[in-house]
């Protein structure tokens, strides 16, 4: 530590702040020692006091007074320098003998009342020419009894109560002894309190010159530099300390503060310059930006169009082709019926097939316009019971779910806002799907669970499973994975699923493994949507729908 650095300062001062603590406390040392003074000098005169009263028994007794003189001069022999006076009163309160050591100047009543115990009282200048003493009071009990004629009386004296009357010894003791060493104990201290103060205002103002004014001139700079004036310096005159080190700091900070700030000066005009660049780049290329929105917004005009002609063309193609459909594959069911058995074997092939070729036909065309006409009534959504429908669906596939002994459980489901029909479709696909790729017996497990604002619902099979990478095309219309000599169906069941879900504002996915079953999620918003209605350019669907597929012919 440098000798003349903050820290050797900062000892100073707690050594200051020491002093005056030690000075405090030697304030009250001087109080304490007051009063140890004043309890000393009263112990020494009681037990005085008491030593004289013993002493003097047989003068009493005798009514000695040379005997009771001797017992005071005994007690002066102590080296007692505050002793004044002994004094010895009678029965009566009447004084018998006295010694006194200071002359006349001490006066000794003639009288005195006796007490019954030991008493201290304090004298002051109206008894004595002195400023202040005691006088200490020792009863002593005197007793005489007769023992014979002849013998005559015996005087008995202690210093005791007991019966008969009652003399008193009396020892007088200077306080002006202690006062003095009281004084001279107090001017001590207040000398050693003057020193030490005068020292700590010593100290105080080389710290204020030290350390407060240089701080007081890097606070004012401080300030200067936040106002803005990055030329202003500290000056901390000639010194070698922390101080100056931090002045040094401040102003090599503000130098560089100024470099800085002329620098970001000349970058601000160039950014200013390059801003005013980019701003015009910017206009003329929102300019070029609004006239490609406005053809992107035609064009897509153009596709909404265009794709509610295409779903308006499917629905009509559809719709339309049921009832030509329907006359072929009565007149092919009906020369099948005819003449089946009286052609050739291969006519009889060629009839099956254009039979199987007509069924084909019409349940595609089916699934076609189902697919059309979801979304496109945009009838309000109503509460749903999905146990009930669930319940309805169960009962269309009675059939199959007894040829296969199928198992199809739930957990309680809830109500939903949505189209009971279409969820039927939704639940008819999925567990007619479940039911038809099993090669096993068919375990079906329905589930829902409410989740972030959202009914999640989950359709669980332990069917042959799907592979992750054919997750999203089954969802697609007309996509099969297996060949229809393996399993029927049109490939439109699960995409018209997905597109119910869609409407209703959620959305379907699929967890599964080749071989481990499968597992279909979608969720219903717990909260109402509006449903989806028929695109521009569409006219709602006003035909009544058609009835859902009870076979598992549009599956996937």
């Amino acid at each position: 530590m440098r000798l003349n650095g903050i820290g050797v300062k900062l000892v100073l001062t707690a050594a200051a702040i020491l002093a005056v603590e030690a000075a405090v406390r030697n304030h009250f040392d001087a109080a304490a020692n007051a009063r140890n003074f004043r309890d000393d000098f009263l112990k020494t005169g009681r037990s005085h006091a008491g030593s004289v009263a013993q002493a003097a028994e047989y003068g009493f007794l005798t009514g000695d007074k040379d005997e009771l003189v001797r017992v005071a001069n005994m007690l002066r022999q102590a080296d007692d320098a505050d002793l004044l006076y002994v004094a010895f009163y009678d029965e009566s309160g009447s004084l018998l003998a006295s010694r006194r050591w200071v002359g006349e100047t001490v006066h000794i009543p003639p009288q005195l009342d006796v007490v019954t115990q030991f008493a201290v009282h304090r004298c002051d200048a109206s008894e004595c020419s002195l400023a202040e003493h005691y006088r200490f009071q020792v009863p002593v009990s005197v007793s005489r009894e007769v023992v014979g004629e002849s013998e005559g009386m015996v005087t008995k004296a202690t210093s005791v109560a007991g019966s008969g009357g009652r003399a008193m010894a009396v020892v007088g003791r200077s306080y002006e002894h202690v006062k003095a060493r009281t004084a001279a104990a107090q001017r001590e201290m207040l000398a050693l309190s003057g020193v030490l103060f005068v020292v700590f205002l010593g100290v105080l103002f080389l710290l204020a010159r030290w350390i407060v004014l240089p701080i007081r001139r890097l606070a004012s700079s401080t300030e200067q530099v936040a106002a803005g004036d990055f030329e202003t310096r500290v000056d901390v005159g000639r010194r070698n300390d922390e101080l100056r080190v931090l002045a040094d700091s401040f102003n090599r900070m503000t130098l560089q503060l100024g470099r800085q700030r002329r620098e970001i000066v000349s970058y601000s005009r160039d950014l200013e310059q390059k801003v005013a660049q980019r701003t015009a780049e910017l206009t003329r290329a929102n300019a070029d930006l609004e006239g490609e929105l406005a053809e992107r917004r035609a064009a897509e005009r153009e596709l909404a169009r265009s794709n509610a002609e295409l779903r308006q063309f499917a629905y009509v193609a559809s719709h339309d082709l049921q009832e030509p459909l329907r006359a072929v594959t009565s007149y092919v069911q009906l020369l099948a019926r005819r003449y089946r058995g009286r052609l050739d074997c291969e006519a009889d092939e060629f009839i099956d097939f254009a039979v199987a070729g007509a069924v084909r036909m019409k349940a595609l065309i089916t699934d076609v316009l189902e697919f059309s006409r979801v979304g496109r009534g945009a009838r309000p959504f109503q509460p749903t019971d999905c146990e009930a429908t669930l319940a309805g669906v169960l009962a269309n596939l009675e059939l199959a779910i007894r040829e296969r002994g199928a198992r199809v459980t739930h957990d309680p489901l809830p109500t939903v806002l949505g189209d009971a029909a279409q969820f039927g479709q939704v639940f008819q696909n999925l567990i007619g799907n479940a039911i038809k790729f099993c090669r096993d017996v068919p375990c079906v497990h329905v589930s829902a669970e409410a989740c972030g604002g959202q009914w999640h619902f989950a359709v669980r099979d332990n069917g042959i499973g799907i592979e992750p990478q054919y997750h999203e095309r089954i969802f697609a219309v007309f996509q099969r994975l297996h060949g229809r000599d393996e399993y029927t169906g049109t490939g439109m069941g699960l995409a018209i699923a997905k597109k119910i879900i869609e409407s209703h504002g959620g959305r379907m996915w699929i967890e599964s493994q080749a071989g481990q079953g499968a597992t279909f999620h979608f969720t219903i918003p717990q909260e109402a949507v509006a449903p989806v209605g028929p695109a521009p350019g569409e006219e709602p669907d006003d035909s009544p729908a058609a009835e859902p597929v009870t076979s598992a012919e549009s599956a996937t």
